[in-house]
């Protein structure tokens, strides 16, 4: 069974959201065992949100919030706002932990190559754990020494050119990557694990959870934030993320072994070599198949009313 600290920035997307869900889902069903959450950056009404999600399904995973090395993304700050609103969730951020504090917590404590990490937003909280200092040992020595894999929803493989063009945004790379590219160097230059890339290409045009919109229940989470933010079906980058690293290679997905190199301005390219320190992962199945794969495992939150 998979340990796994699950690494969200919920908030700058809706689709955070059901993959909170997917790995709560996992968790109770004993497929996994999430032993934190944490947040990555410093908008505690979005790591409150997740708090929330969690004990929805009835879970209380202590959850992290980024306090000591700022990270301000004002994206979707409204959103989480109103969803909170929605669902009447006081505002008591007393729980929140530091995130840095609590990613040492739960390493030292585990034995060697038994935690997954999984980042589903900017990799700020990662490369702040890199670069710290836990009482004379590194957090570089400790992450190497106790993270067995590390899955990062980011990166644009199939990027032609030296910029891309989304939803009438002009960028330099993948979201996630040019939003904290500082953190993302840093991790490619001090994680020796293996670090698996579900990238922007894998989610694109997986469209799923049209019915938390459509059948709006505002008493779960998920279907609040869905309805907020999208108010229809969603890409599923986030969701593929988790469901990939709990699963792995089967009929939907597949892997290839290789290299990747981030550019300066952000840009991931990939070098396929089967002797390589990274992976990225591939659909086997159209897009629409894979959709019906992931909302497969909401069949009881699809079927509420």
């Amino acid at each position: 069974m998979k340990n796994i600290i699950l690494d969200t920035d919920l908030g700058g997307d809706c689709d955070d959201a059901s993959a909170i869900a997917l790995a709560n889902k996992f968790h109770n069903k004993k497929e996994i065992n999430v032993l934190a959450m944490t947040y990555s950056n410093n908008n505690q009404s979005g790591a409150l949100l997740t708090s929330v999600i969690n004990k929805y399904y009835k879970n209380d995973f202590p959850v992290g919030v980024l306090k000591n090395n700022r990270l301000v993304i004002e994206y979707g700050v409204d959103f989480v706002e109103k969803a909170l609103t929605i669902l009447h969730v006081e505002k008591d951020f007393s729980a929140l932990q530091n995130a840095n504090d609590l990613i040492y917590d739960k390493l030292v404590k585990a034995t060697d190559k038994s935690v997954t990490i999984i980042c589903i937003g900017q990799l700020r909280n990662i490369a702040t754990f890199l670069d710290s200092n836990f009482n004379g040992v590194s957090g570089t020595d400790i992450f190497n020494q106790k993270v067995k894999e590390l899955y990062v929803m980011g990166g644009y493989f199939n990027q032609k050119s030296e910029y891309h063009s989304f939803c009438g945004y002009t960028m330099s790379g993948e979201y996630n990557i040019i939003t904290d590219l500082n953190s993302a160097h840093i991790i490619m230059e001090k994680v020796e694990t293996e670090i698996i890339f579900c990238d922007f290409d894998v989610g694109l045009d997986v469209l799923t959870f049209e019915k938390f919109s459509t059948d709006y229940n505002e008493k779960y989470p998920v279907s609040v934030c869905y309805k907020l933010y999208q108010n229809g079906a969603r890409h599923s980058w986030d969701p593929l993320t988790v469901l990939y690293a709990v699963k792995g290679d089967n009929e939907y997905f597949d892997s290839k072994k290789g290299n990747v190199v981030i550019t300066d301005k952000g840009r991931t390219i990939f070098h396929a070599d089967s002797q390589g320190k990274h992976k990225i992962v591939l659909l086997k199945k159209p897009k629409n198949e894979v959709a019906k794969y992931l909302e497969s495992f909401f069949s009881e939150e699809l079927e509420e009313k």
